[in-house]
């Protein structure tokens, strides 16, 4: 596994910054990912009408290098990448690098042998007892001793159309409106229950702008995938690769409700 702490480091290439990245685990999800996870699916886009003012939201987007490609292939006025956890706080103390969530609570430690997590749940003896010892002499994470380190890729702020930007996909959008919105790797059964899904599922066609696209990927083995046209009368399945994404069938059961 990559060393969280070269986050810290100047210059660092987009692939190792992303191995860095993939380091970090918010509650049962790692932020895992790479370049080229959907490649069929940003070809299937192309071929959509989709005009060159469009807007394009990028959910559960990690650090955003998967989504380099589509902001490279696809036509847009603008592009927002987005997620939950954008930035962690950091300390570097008695040899150790302390990493903090959004609320500062400490969620990983490195050193030069080891890596920690905070989940006393699946720790073994011995380890239990030591993993338990060092959160809990973690240092605090405050605005003045922790330095925060952004989790997007650099590569992003290259593309004067892009946008990082904080976003639960939960919850309402609040910006421009959407016509493209991409849910890669993020909409599945390992992360969230059924119940869970369609309200995210219900959220994502709320924040279109009227008539627009959704395209959910799954690309953990094999690149599986769907893209719907959505219009306030109907839901439509217009591509599936591969046997479409595991959430297919949720997001068409939704035009019944």
């Amino acid at each position: 596994m990559e060393d969280p702490a070269d986050l810290l480091g100047p210059n660092l290439a987009d692939s190792k910054f992303t191995r860095a990245v993939s380091a970090f685990k918010f509650g049962s999800t790692f932020k895992t990912t790479k370049r080229a996870r959907f490649p069929l699916t940003i070809k299937a886009l192309q071929d959509i009408d989709l005009a060159s003012d469009a807007v394009v939201l990028d959910v559960g987007a990690s650090d955003g290098v998967a989504s380099l490609d589509a902001i490279n292939s696809l036509r847009y006025s603008d592009y927002f990448v987005t997620d939950l956890n954008t930035k962690v706080g950091h300390i570097f103390h008695a040899e150790k690098h302390y990493f903090y969530d959004s609320n500062n609570h400490c969620i990983l430690i490195s050193s030069p042998r080891f890596i920690w997590y905070n989940e006393l749940s699946s720790a073994v003896w011995p380890f239990t007892k030591l993993t338990n010892n060092t959160f809990t002499s973690a240092p605090d994470c405050q605005q003045t001793t922790c330095r925060y380190v952004s989790l997007f890729n650099p590569e992003l702020t290259k593309n004067p159309n892009v946008t990082v930007q904080n976003h639960n996909l939960f919850e309402p959008w609040y910006g421009p409106k959407p016509n493209l919105i991409i849910a890669a790797n993020i909409l599945n059964r390992s992360y969230f229950s059924d119940i869970e899904l369609n309200n995210a599922i219900d959220q994502l066609i709320q924040n279109l702008a009227g008539d627009g696209y959704i395209a959910i990927v799954d690309s953990r083995e094999t690149e599986r995938s769907s893209i719907f046209a959505v219009t306030t009368k109907k839901i439509e399945l217009i591509k599936s690769i591969n046997g479409g994404a595991e959430t297919q069938s949720l997001v068409l059961s939704r035009q019944q409700n």
